[in-house]
């Protein structure tokens, strides 16, 4: 299970149970306002107020490219089916 907020960090917990965190993955700069799976890919995406955009690789979840948008926060984020292609819609209503 993961989460991410304001406090800039994506964490992970332990799954059932107690639900104690596992540890603090990693952040971003700004708050983070969205945390998706990659379906297929096994990669998490984070999305932030900065409007910067991380995938997260693999078991490892160490932030492997970083995408920067027209800026502002980031609103919606989302993956085609097999987890190639990424969506990413702006507060301004902007997409890309």
């Amino acid at each position: 299970c993961y989460s991410v907020g304001a406090d800039r960090l994506l964490r992970q917990w332990e799954a059932g149970g107690e639900g104690k965190q596992a540890r603090v993955v990693g952040s971003h700069p700004a708050a983070i306002t969205r945390l998706i799976l990659a379906p297929g890919r096994g990669r998490l995406m984070t999305a932030a107020a900065d409007g910067t955009v991380k995938s997260w690789a693999g078991v490892h979840e160490r932030s492997e490219v970083t995408f920067a948008g027209p800026g502002g926060p980031i609103r919606a984020l989302a993956t085609s089916a097999d987890g190639r292609l990424v969506a990413v819609g702006s507060h301004a209503g902007e997409a890309w």
